[in-house]
């Protein structure tokens, strides 16, 4: 999915966004997100069967992987409805994904 990304992004560009386009980018945003959920999970459930437990740094990720995902859906609800303002919904993504860090690493060290 991730060898996608710069075929559609080149798409975008070159359409102004159209909407095909933009729902095309959102699917691929969405199957990368969803793949690296599956992964984590995989990997989470592979280490805790075999006694291995998890650090915070671990967990944090699988929390930020599952915030991605769900951002993502919103990127698909953006491409439907208003393309010309995807990339606007992609930096306030990027930015509430760094805000959640933010806030979960200064929680983690208050408790």
């Amino acid at each position: 999915m991730v060898c996608l990304v710069p075929f559609v992004t080149s798409w975008i560009s070159d359409s102004d966004f159209s909407r095909d386009a933009s729902i095309a980018f959102a699917l691929v945003m969405l199957a990368v997100d969803l793949t690296q959920v599956i992964l984590f999970r995989e990997v989470i459930s592979l280490n805790l069967s075999t006694g291995h437990q998890l650090d915070k740094h671990d967990r944090e990720e699988f929390r930020l992987a599952k915030v991605m995902l769900g951002i993502s859906i919103g990127y698909l609800a953006v491409a439907y409805w208003l393309p010309q303002f995807l990339l606007v919904f992609i930096a306030l993504g990027l930015l509430m994904r760094t805000i959640t860090t933010t806030i979960g690493r200064i929680s983690t060290r208050l408790f």
